[in-house]
């Protein structure tokens, strides 16, 4: 349904280091920076992109809004978590809010869906 989700930054460059490595850390290569500073993630499912907000206002999160990730396993979703961690979260929660990225696993060891993890 979706082509792409563009979230707002105001330093895309921290943005994209974090988003690297929490990306990175779900098998996705780093971003790629376009000439007007958007940073861009491609995948065959969709591109995840960052920008300045193009209004000149401060970026900031959608009141309600939320943006779904996966994970191929348990292992894959606590390596996201780590990887946040290790750069500049306090803890996962105040980035999965922070940023309104949310993540989960496609399924449990019974093949069944599993429920957020939060």
């Amino acid at each position: 349904m979706f082509s792409h989700i563009m979230i707002g930054a105001n330093d895309v460059a921290a943005a994209k280091k974090f988003y690297d490595a929490t990306l990175g850390a779900l098998g996705h290569g780093p971003g790629v920076m376009d000439p007007n500073g958007r940073c861009f993630y491609m995948t065959p499912a969709g591109i995840f992109a960052i920008t300045k907000p193009i209004n000149g206002q401060a970026a900031s999160a959608a009141n309600g809004g939320t943006i779904g990730g996966a994970a191929a396993s348990p292992e894959a979703a606590n390596a996201w978590h780590a990887a946040g961690i290790a750069n500049g979260s306090v803890n996962a929660a105040k980035v999965i809010i922070a940023n309104s990225l949310f993540i989960r696993v496609s399924s449990n060891s019974a093949g069944q869906p599993a429920p957020p993890i939060l």
